[in-house]
């Protein structure tokens, strides 16, 4: 193509200088498709680096989801719920009927205590009259 653009446009063109501008071409195609290749080559190597690093960040998402639930569970297991408040209420509420019914009952024995004395003092003044007599 060089000699091409020498020569004057108006000019014919020979058969050697058409024979010199194909080889020249076909050496730049070559020149072409080496460049062509060695950018295959490097995307592919592009390609197969893209392939490790997602299989490191697929490996690196699985420990973080792994590291992640172990820690709701470990979590899971101190949380305070409805339910645990649910029994918590259900013992408080036995606990309560205990002391009500343990206090109840020493009112009892209170009222109890009160008439037998009473009882004593009513007996001690017969006994008084008795022996007064």
């Amino acid at each position: 193509m060089k000699n091409i653009r020498k020569n004057n446009l108006n000019k014919p063109v020979t058969k050697g200088q058409f024979d010199l501008a194909i080889k020249d071409m076909g050496d730049r195609m070559d020149g072409f498709d080496n460049r062509m290749d060695s950018i295959d080559a490097r995307f592919d190597a592009v390609d197969a680096r893209m392939d490790r690093l997602e299989d490191k960040i697929d490996n690196a998402v699985v420990k973080l989801k792994n590291y992640v639930d172990n820690r709701f569970d470990e979590f899971a297991k101190i949380i305070y719920t409805k339910a645990d408040h649910q029994v918590f209420m259900t013992w408080m509420d036995e606990a309560m009927k205990e002391l009500r019914d343990a206090r109840e009952g020493r009112v009892l024995a209170e009222e109890q205590m009160l008439r037998l004395d009473d009882k004593v003092a009513n007996h001690e003044s017969r006994i008084c009259l008795l022996e007064g007599k």
